[in-house]
């Protein structure tokens, strides 16, 4: 009962089948909820290292001088990076698909002109710079599309496919829980009420005492690690794998709280390589990880 149509006007909506009585039919109540606009959070686009002036942007950013332990030092440049890439996006990426679209109609209107004036070579010219520039804006706008949707290749080779925006919206829809029933029985609709409900279950939780069972006494009893293998479980981590590690992460995989992905640390290596290794060491060292780098975001997963 629901199409692509609907998704895209209706984004988030309530569904309730209410009771038969004496029919054989049961009521379906469909409620549409506020599609509400959640806070922008800073996330690494990977179509900015492609533009003039990022290398230069993050190296300026990164090289600005701080003080304290390694990975205090790591996070404050991290901080700096993610203001500087801020104001890169307003003047680069921001309201990108509406700049495609007037870069289109400019190629638009140069190509007329051109027809008119083919042997001109101010018009040859302006034709070929209007072409550049659109084409330039289009690959990055496929580029941003395709990490938000997280699509794979076969859908990936047509951007603009009714296919490839449906599995944007349809992302969009699944990562939204517009209503649900706490754990009184009592329903609640909307973005406001449904974090009130969550929150409210796990202040309960927390604190609560449970009866803990004793350990299955085979569980110490199995295969233990042979002494000799001790070293390899507490030698210190080496650089090449701290880069295997970075490097096998798909760009297009979610960021950390921070809003940085795998994408910005590979396409960044040779400049903050040799520091997030040193930071990854030292933590091993000394077995302390500050908050910034604990955090982790928690997302709600609608069972379907």
């Amino acid at each position: 009962m629901v199409n692509g149509s609907w998704m895209g006007k209706f984004s988030v909506t309530s569904t309730q089948f209410l009771p038969a009585g004496v029919s054989d039919h049961s009521p379906d109540l469909v409620t549409v909820l506020a599609d509400e606009i959640r806070p922008h959070r800073f996330s690494f686009l990977n179509c900015w290292t492609s533009i003039t002036g990022y290398h230069d942007l993050v190296q300026d950013c990164w090289n600005e001088p701080v003080t304290g332990s390694a990975i205090y030092k790591f996070l404050a440049r991290l901080r700096n990076v993610r203001l500087g890439l801020q104001s890169f996006h307003k003047t680069n990426t921001l309201g990108l698909q509406r700049r495609v679209a007037q870069a289109k109609e400019a190629l638009d209107s140069c190509s007329m002109e051109l027809q008119s004036h083919p042997t001109c070579s101010i018009f040859l010219q302006a034709h070929q710079d209007s072409l550049n520039y659109y084409l330039k804006l289009k690959r990055a706008e496929i580029s941003m599309l395709t990490q938000r949707a997280k699509v794979d290749k076969i859908i990936n080779n047509d951007c603009n496919s009714h296919m490839f925006h449906a599995r944007i919206r349809e992302r969009h829809h699944s990562q939204v829980v517009g209503e649900i029933i706490d754990h009184n029985g009592i329903q609640r609709t909307g973005s406001a009420q449904v974090v009130e409900g969550f929150l409210l279950f796990y202040q309960q939780l927390l604190g609560t005492s449970i009866e803990v069972q004793d350990l299955d006494s085979f569980i110490s009893a199995g295969q233990r690690v042979d002494p000799s293998e001790w070293c390899s479980l507490t030698r210190d981590v080496q650089a090449e794998e701290v880069k295997s590690a970075l490097f096998s992460i798909d760009i297009n995989s979610s960021p950390g709280s921070d809003g940085f992905s795998s994408g910005f640390f590979i396409s960044s290596w040779t400049l903050i390589g040799a520091y997030l290794c040193k930071v990854v060491k030292e933590f091993f060292r000394i077995a302390r990880m500050p908050k910034q780098l604990n955090t982790t975001l928690l997302t709600l997963v609608p069972k379907k």
